[in-house]
């Protein structure tokens, strides 16, 4: 039902948008995809098909040296860590609480490599986890007899946005501002339309 981990109401959290964003990164070589033959990859551009192959093996590399260096749970990665994704074009994006170029040389060493695109956050993945485990501790707990628990349908991490999305069953400005004032005020939560998944 819920994504992670609603305890006592915490005080309301602060946010400023970001600023740096350094977009540069090299194509990755495509050489090694030609005659290859893998259905999954038959509808998707060449150059996105690699550009994603490479991130992936980022992504790998950066959790296994967070992993060496004692990082290796949520709730342990660095303080200047926002989260990681990959974009639309199959390129590694890793977002830094701070300033990106104070961390681009040890990231580029953690991914073992330099084709990376860095975005500022002004919030770390540890802090919008903890937002995430409180509304899902409130979510589960006494659920039977807490309305506003029983509202809240899911509970995600958006990493390509910094936030932490919500979804209610009643949507609607009187139960976000139910939530807001049991649960917690925070400009890192965005509420949207709940849904139940269907099962074929």
């Amino acid at each position: 039902m819920v994504a992670a981990s609603c305890h006592t109401k915490t005080k309301e959290t602060g946010s400023s948008s970001a600023q740096y964003n350094d977009t540069v990164v090299t194509p990755a070589d495509t050489t090694y995809l030609i005659g290859m033959d893998i259905p999954e990859y038959k509808d998707l551009p060449r150059q996105f098909v690699a550009n994603h192959d490479r991130s992936m093996t980022y992504h790998m590399n950066l959790m296994e040296s967070f992993e060496a260096a004692g990082y290796g749970t949520y709730s342990t990665r660095p303080d200047y860590y926002g989260g990681s994704y990959i974009d639309d074009n199959g390129n590694f994006v890793i977002l830094i609480k701070g300033n990106p170029s104070d961390y681009r040389a040890e990231i580029e060493e953690r991914i073992k490599g330099k084709d990376v695109i860095f975005k500022q956050t002004d919030i770390s993945f540890v802090e919008l986890n903890e937002i995430m485990d409180t509304i899902n501790i409130c979510a589960s707990e006494n659920r039977q007899n807490n309305k506003i628990a029983q509202n809240i349908l899911s509970v995600a991490l958006d990493e390509v946005n910094s936030r932490i999305r919500v979804g209610l069953k009643d949507f609607n400005p009187q139960a976000i501002e139910e939530f807001k004032e049991e649960v917690m005020n925070s400009p890192y939560i965005e509420f949207e339309q709940g849904g139940y998944i269907q099962l074929e």
